[in-house]
């Protein structure tokens, strides 16, 4: 009997899934060293994105949702964007498995209000 050898294909990243909660509560910051890394990717790529005003990594539930999420919250000129979604899931699936995903918000300016009462951005856009 020989021994055969499978080449695994690597998993590709989920793509990214579009929805519209009823209500987000934003809970605070998340934090950590491998969250620190992936905010050193996230903010390479924001320099690139003059129209990123902002950008947050929340906790938050959406709905009447007792869990919590890990969200990238993003402040746009632009709004919705999704080849800078694209950059920055490839970011996020350099660090973390290709089956784990992060929920992607470009909120709008009442929302950022809201979200600065729990938690401070980690990018915000460098003044000309």
């Amino acid at each position: 009997m020989t021994e055969q050898s499978f080449s695994q294909e690597p998993i590709p990243p989920r793509p990214p899934e579009t929805f519209t909660p009823m209500r987000i509560k934003f809970l605070g910051e998340q934090g950590g060293s491998v969250e620190d890394a992936l905010k050193n990717g996230f903010r390479e790529e924001f320099l690139n994105s003059p129209s990123v005003l902002s950008a947050y990594l929340a906790r938050l539930t959406y709905d009447e949702s007792p869990e919590y999420s890990v969200a990238l919250c993003i402040r746009s000129t632009s709004g919705t964007d999704s080849v800078l979604q694209g950059r920055l899931v490839r970011v996020f699936t350099s660090i973390f498995r290709p089956d784990q995903s992060l929920d992607t918000l470009f909120i709008r300016a009442d929302q950022e209000l809201e979200l600065q009462q729990v938690c401070k951005p980690f990018y915000e856009r460098p003044n000309p």
